[in-house]
């Protein structure tokens, strides 16, 4: 065997063995690519996370505005507890809000209305607040608070 055909077998070997790793390389990215996700897969997953967002903030649009309710109806206790003492204190029920916080602002409901100071029902005297709308009656987070709904 010549000098020349031990080298041609010998490069013949190192093509082989090269083509073979390089076929072993594709083959690798071709697997993983396939592990990859698709552009339609993406956007289902993110179509899936704004549902959820959705429903989230939905849920919590609700909360919010029933904590408000919450706050308001703790807003009237308060001002009850005021209208108590000054009935104490000056032997009858004030003509107005006005009246009750001389000197002081007056609160207003969690919606930015003021509260409502009337006259007559069965404890004589109601306070209200006019809800979301800031109109007498509605419905829901429009609903109006009254004192008189809420104790007895």
């Amino acid at each position: 065997m010549s000098l020349d055909s031990a080298l041609r077998g010998r490069s013949r070997d190192l093509i082989e063995r090269a083509q073979a790793r390089l076929q072993a390389l594709q083959a690798a990215d071709r697997r993983r690519g396939r592990r990859g996700m698709t552009l339609l897969e993406v956007m289902i997953v993110i179509a899936i996370i704004l549902m959820l967002m959705g429903t989230l903030a939905f849920g919590l649009t609700g909360m919010y505005e029933s904590a408000r309710a919450d706050n308001a109806r703790l807003m009237i206790t308060k001002i009850d507890q005021k209208v108590k003492v000054y009935q104490l204190r000056k032997k009858k029920l004030p003509d107005s809000m006005e009246e009750l916080y001389r000197g002081e602002d007056a609160p207003i409901d969690p919606w930015g209305n003021p509260f409502l100071f009337r006259k007559g029902g069965k404890k004589g005297y109601d306070i209200v607040s006019m809800g979301r709308d800031g109109k007498d009656g509605g419905a829901g987070p429009d609903e109006d608070i009254k004192l008189s709904e809420f104790t007895d």
